[in-house]
C-alpha cells in the first residue's frame, strides 16, 4: 500500500483506525462511493463499510487513485444521501 508522509506521520496518530491496513485496503478495493468534488489538490475520497466495526470509513487518496493520504471513520455517513 502506497502512502504519503502525512499518512505515516500524522493520520495514523490522529485516526488510529488508519493503522488497520486491511480496513484501508478493503475500502480501496471496493468503495461504495467515490467523490472528487471538494477535495484539494485532485485528491479522491473513497468510502466503504467496515463490517467488523459496523462503521463507515473514508479513505482519501492522491490524484493517482492509489496513494493513501488519510483514512478515518465517518460517523454521520448515509449512502442514501450520496
Amino acid at each position: 500500500m502506497k502512502t504519503t508522509s502525512y499518512f505515516e506521520h500524522w493520520a495514523k496518530s490522529k485516526h488510529p483506525e488508519a493503522s488497520r491496513e486491511d480496513w484501508v485496503e478493503s475500502v480501496l478495493s471496493a468503495p461504495i462511493s467515490q467523490e472528487d468534488r471538494d477535495q484539494p489538490e485532485g485528491r479522491i475520497a473513497l468510502t466503504g463499510f467496515i463490517w467488523e466495526t459496523g462503521k463507515w470509513m473514508r479513505v482519501i487518496v492522491e490524484e493517482d487513485g492509489e496513494t493513501v493520504h488519510t483514512a478515518f471513520f465517518v460517523p454521520d455517513y448515509d449512502p442514501e444521501r450520496e
